[in-house]
């Protein structure tokens, strides 16, 4: 077998269109090819700060796309073109106006610019919502494509299926100029599982800990470090899972110690085994599950091929909410809980009155053991987070105003191995923005506030609560994740970093447009891959 080295094309004169906060060179990084980034472009200004903060070195253009020419492009003389155009025109939600969206026309005019170039670039990478899949710019593309003389293989693809805890299923695009061939058999048909020629790099790692900053300062806009990255070197494996039990500590804060990964385990064998009976219903709300109502640019959830294992078919349910209830809720539900911790059950039990997080707050979430794109190994949400302290995170709770949202929040756990997809409005905006994680391990407390919730959705009532209401959701200890741990989740490595300058609305918001690294950074080497090396 050929070393991956060996396996890809040449070094790489990359341009970068719609380069964001620099997903894509980051994923460029991890896939371990040589290349260099002869231009980057965006038209915002926050991402573009965030951008060359991280790669000072690569010159980063605001100018908009539509003023880009042949002259430019043959003076650049790019062999690959990475870029993720807007997804505004074809979300779901949004008004689908798609190429006649004026945030199309930048793509559009590429299209021409390609057609017209009389050295093609020879690789070539699209990423963007789900919905992309089903417009007549997408249509556009692959006729350009096609008279370019290109071959090329269409994706829906999430990171759930690459063992990362988070829903955000996108649309890939993968080309390459004939007479360059793909290792495998392309189809017309868009591919909801990637070739097994790139099984061994399906695989998300927790760096080691010497990859973290001796130090890291607080501040609001959560530079510090992170505890998890994307690694190149992966052992052959069918399932993505960073399940490397040698791996000692994953940052210099002390989160993934050996004591805490062994009680952890502990504690999600025991979720496992008394979720797996369960049929409850997911959510009980419009959008409850986070999945069901997402942001304007953003689409998670859809059917698709599972990389990973799993049994349980998706179910799904609806109620409304159209007026308020005229019974109180009954009274064991809004009193205040025992003061004795009842945490996560450990060890397997077959004993049914074992209570635990998972079981115990099913209808506040979409389950991961329902969801057939899950890895079965996939890492959990608890190796994303960070380790700080109580003030530190108090910045992060949620607002009494925020709780009056519950009923239509994805609360997860840090044992838990989904989230939902994180948009742009995450960190301001509740409904539909991205899941809540809540940070109490009692599960009596979390028992309570799901009955609260079952009694609310019952009575149509989504909030007109008062104190007593408000002190059950309060004692779930619900908070955004900060920007660090969404960075984490969407695999930016610990090198990642924010400028001072940037507040955590403007971190969230540019988070929330951008992609998953590790996912562009398998389907860039599958891009790459020369056939007859492997």
């Amino acid at each position: 077998m050929a070393s991956e080295e060996e396996a890809f094309a040449g070094r790489l004169r990359v341009l970068e269109l719609y380069s964001g906060i620099g997903g894509m060179h980051w994923a460029l990084k991890e896939s371990g090819v040589e290349y260099d980034v002869v231009q980057a472009m965006d038209v915002n200004t926050s991402a573009n700060a965030i951008y060359q903060h991280n790669f000072p070195d690569v010159n980063v253009c605001a100018s908009s796309i539509t003023k880009l020419t042949l002259n430019q492009l043959a003076k650049w003389a790019p062999n690959t073109i990475l870029m993720s155009p807007p997804c505004q025109p074809f979300t779901r939600v949004g008004k689908k106006q798609d190429c006649q969206d004026p945030r199309t026309e930048s793509f559009l005019h590429l299209l021409g610019l390609l057609q017209q170039l009389e050295d093609k670039p020879e690789y070539i990478l699209v990423e963007n919502v789900k919905g992309f899949e089903v417009s007549e710019t997408r249509k556009l593309l692959l006729d350009t494509l096609k008279e370019c003389d290109y071959t090329f293989q269409e994706f829906l693809l999430t990171p759930l299926q690459f063992g990362v805890p988070n829903c955000r299923m996108r649309y890939y695009l993968i080309a390459k100029l004939r007479p360059l061939e793909f290792t495998f058999k392309t189809s017309e048909k868009i591919l909801e599982m990637v070739p097994e020629e790139v099984m061994p790099w399906l695989r998300f790692t927790l760096p080691e800990k010497s990859d973290f900053p001796a130090t890291a300062a607080d501040s609001s806009n959560i530079t510090e470090c992170c505890n998890c990255s994307a690694s190149a070197d992966a052992p052959t494996s069918s399932c993505p899972a960073s399940s490397n039990q040698n791996q000692s500590c994953a940052c210099s804060c002390g989160l993934n110690d050996r004591s805490r990964q062994n009680e952890s385990k502990d504690r999600d064998r025991t979720s496992a085994d008394c979720d797996s009976g369960s049929t409850q219903n997911t959510c009980g709300c419009p959008g409850g599950g986070g999945e069901s109502k997402q942001d304007s640019c953003e689409h998670c959830g859809s059917e698709g091929v599972n990389i990973s294992s799993g049994s349980c078919q998706p179910k799904t349910t609806t109620c409304a909410f159209n007026s308020e209830a005229e019974n109180p809720p009954p009274h064991g539900i809004v009193s205040k809980s025992e003061t004795e911790n009842h945490t996560l059950h450990k060890g397997k039990s077959d004993d049914r009155n074992c209570l635990t997080i998972a079981e115990a707050g099913r209808n506040m979430r979409h389950c991961e053991e329902e969801d057939m794109l899950v890895c079965e190994d996939g890492t959990r949400l608890e190796e994303y987070l960070e380790v700080k302290d109580e003030e530190y995170l108090q910045r992060f709770l949620l607002s009494d105003k925020d709780l009056r949202m519950f009923v239509v929040m994805d609360v997860v756990h840090p044992s838990f191995k989904k989230s939902s997809c994180f948009t742009k409005r995450y960190g301001h905006y509740v409904e539909g923005a991205g899941s809540l994680v809540m940070m109490t391990d009692d599960a009596k407390i979390v028992k309570e506030a799901s009955e609260f919730k079952s009694w609310a959705v019952e009575h149509k009532n989504r909030q007109q609560w008062g104190e007593a209401e408000l002190s059950v959701l309060r004692r779930l200890k619900l908070r955004y994740f900060t920007p660090r741990e969404v960075a984490n989740l969407l695999c930016f490595p610990p090198q990642f970093v924010f400028p001072e300058e940037l507040n955590t609305i403007q971190c969230h918001r540019v988070l929330g447009n951008s992609l998953n690294v590790h996912v562009v950074s398998v389907l860039i080497r599958l891009t790459l891959l020369e056939p007859g090396v492997i």
